[in-house]
């Protein structure tokens, strides 16, 4: 689910016209990222990294980031 929701958050974000509903050749990005997002979980299971806690600091650091990110936004759209 999360390998989905990122490839589909930052296919969003660089206008990439991508979808699971194309194969792979017609989104090779897409694909792209949702292989490194596997990878990159992989990784970090055979580094035995508690997921729970690496859940809870990104909930963390996002609620750190999302004021100033959302202030740039408002920002930029005036």
């Amino acid at each position: 689910m999360l390998v989905g929701s990122c490839a589909y958050a930052i296919a969003e974000g660089a206008a990439w016209r991508a979808s699971l509903e194309q194969k792979p050749r017609g989104a090779k990005k897409f694909y792209g990222v949702m292989t490194i997002a596997i990878l990159v979980g992989l990784a970090l299971n055979f580094a035995k990294l508690n997921a729970i806690r690496m859940l809870f600091l990104s909930a963390v650091l996002n609620g750190l980031l999302a004021p100033p990110l959302i202030l740039l936004i408002v920002a930029a759209h005036q």
